[in-house]
């Protein structure tokens, strides 16, 4: 799956402070970036929702370092025109990156920034791997943002399954994809390239701190 020694480009579709990015996103790539060697870069690509000052831009990059690790970003909109047009130059940026940066692989983080991805690794001829693939367009129906007939349903949907058929390599974080795949979209995922790793984080790190929990306790007035 992975091509030690090669730069590799992680596509995200979350704000690099968002909790996706830092409880999830970011431990994989620092495992990524020791399995990939000492010769190997991680551009890691993310749709911030305001613009990074330069205090956040060095504390960033004081982290990812050790892990050869560089964040790259755009600056996020809301489905619609705006970000159409943002895509017009995003697309090209990326490939861009690609070519100049010696990129040989294409990671793409949930279907979303998948879709992303899909376009990239097709301009590009770079393999994709999909990581936490999941159905996202069905999701914001369920959840009452979208409705079947929204343009971003009917956009995503179509690439969910584009990407499935280009992907290498998937890694889902539920087995029950495949067949979801298969009765959604009638595309069958090959097991060899289909894996499931669950959304982990590090227990140790996110562990409750139990004086804060009683402080908050006490501030919201609640009894034990």
């Amino acid at each position: 799956m992975l091509q030690k020694g090669k730069n590799i480009l992680v596509i995200t579709y979350w704000d690099f402070n968002e909790a996706h990015v830092q409880a999830n996103v970011l431990p994989n790539l620092k495992f990524l970036s020791q399995a990939a060697g000492d010769c190997s870069n991680i551009y890691l690509f993310c749709l911030n929702k305001k613009q990074l000052s330069k205090q956040e831009i060095a504390q960033a990059e004081k982290i990812l370092s050790p892990f050869k690790i560089r964040l790259i970003w755009f600056n996020y909109s809301h489905f619609g025109i705006k970000m159409i047009l943002k895509f017009t130059w995003l697309i090209p940026f990326l490939c861009y990156t690609v070519w100049i940066k010696k990129i040989k692989q294409v990671f793409a983080w949930c279907t979303t920034a998948g879709a992303i991805g899909y376009i990239v690794s097709v301009m590009t001829r770079r393999p994709l791997i999909l990581e936490s693939y999941e159905p996202h367009a069905e999701s914001m129906v369920e959840n009452g943002h979208w409705s079947k007939s929204h343009l971003a349903y009917q956009v995503l949907s179509w690439f969910e399954k584009k990407q499935a058929q280009r992907a290498t390599y998937i890694i889902a974080a539920n087995g029950g994809m495949r067949d979801y795949v298969k009765k959604r979209y009638d595309y069958l995922i090959l097991e060899e390239k289909f894996f499931v790793k669950p959304a982990c984080v590090d227990l140790n790190e996110f562990y409750p701190d139990a004086s804060k929990r009683e402080a908050i306790r006490k501030e919201i007035a609640i009894q034990e």
